[in-house]
């Protein structure tokens, strides 16, 4: 664990990666991206809150339904795919083509859907910190959007149906 420190981190200290589930798994460092990750949905238990009413007034709360954290982040494109030579992009890694055909699911024992491992690493050992911090979002399935514009951009979003750890 990394412990409490007193410097504040920022968009210069993360870095993404994203795998897969090969026995030495393949993996992408998210390359030129925005420093803009976010995670929705963090909470006690990963459970929906239901409040019950008697008659208008709070007469209990109970767990519900598992929720599903989402998380998104910007990168800007240099390529759309590599054709099987060199580094793969962010979408040739998403949907699986040219140097990511060969990827295999996190989840493939729970059905036909491609999921990854999606991390955020943040520096906090070069700050004093007695390590650095992550959080590692298990099953992730992943999309991406793409937008033209002066730096052409994927924005890459996704739904976490696994484990989370913080570390």
């Amino acid at each position: 664990m990394a412990g409490s420190s007193t410097i504040i981190k920022n968009f210069r200290d993360g870095e993404i990666r994203i795998q897969d589930n090969t026995g030495t798994p393949v993996a992408i460092t998210v390359a030129y991206e925005e420093g803009n990750f976010s995670i929705s949905g963090l909470q006690q238990d990963l459970t929906e809150v239901a409040a019950y009413m008697d008659r208008g007034s709070l007469a209990s709360l109970r767990k519900t339904n598992q929720v599903f954290p989402t998380f998104s982040f910007t990168a800007y494109m240099t390529h759309f795919t590599s054709g099987g030579s060199g580094a793969m992009s962010i979408l040739e890694f998403i949907k699986q083509q040219d140097g990511g055909a060969s990827l295999t699911s996190q989840s493939a024992n729970k059905g036909d859907v491609m999921t990854f491992e999606v991390r955020i690493l943040v520096e906090g050992s070069d700050f004093g910190d007695s390590s650095d911090h992550s959080v590692t979002l298990q099953e992730c399935v992943i999309s991406a959007d793409f937008q033209e514009s002066d730096g052409n951009t994927f924005s890459v979003s996704g739904t976490c149906y696994g484990a989370i750890t913080v570390a």
